[in-house]
């Protein structure tokens, strides 16, 4: 028997393995998976759905999953702006910065007035980000030298 293996052609039985043919198959396996299992609709349900959770943790998770979504998570994210956790209002105020939707502004700005300061600093670094201005004018009791 010869030791010598001829690199040149890959071999899968008799058969050579065309290397076009399978990534052609792959490509439309991943845009078959991407338009049947992973809609954004899909997600937003879920993760709607796990912002009603008990645990403060899956919360905070989802909200950072809405946050991905964009736009269409603006409203629920605009609701966890209320909620008893302060991780979970910090998480929610973020997303609002990254998403930049306008309508945000006047949530966000009640947001200042959040009893934990970090709620209140997130909020105004997406103030920032959706109005451009400078965030520490937005934070109350604060210098504008920031």
């Amino acid at each position: 028997m010869p030791s010598v293996v001829n690199f040149n052609m890959i071999y899968l039985s008799d058969r050579p393995l065309n290397t076009v043919k399978i990534t052609t198959r792959l490509l439309f396996f991943f845009l078959f998976l991407l338009f049947t299992g992973c809609s954004r609709s899909g997600d937003l349900n879920s993760s709607i759905e796990k912002m009603k959770d008990e645990n403060p943790s899956i919360r905070w998770q989802a909200s950072l999953a809405l946050a991905e979504i964009g736009e269409p998570a603006v409203e629920p994210l605009i609701s966890a702006i209320k909620d008893n956790d302060p991780g979970v209002r910090e998480s929610a105020v973020q997303a609002l910065g990254q998403i930049k939707d306008p309508g945000a502004v006047k949530p966000l700005m009640a947001a200042l007035k959040d009893s934990n300061p970090y709620v209140q600093e997130e909020a105004a670094l997406a103030l920032q980000e959706i109005t451009g201005g400078s965030y520490a004018k937005f934070l109350p009791g604060k210098d504008t030298a920031r």
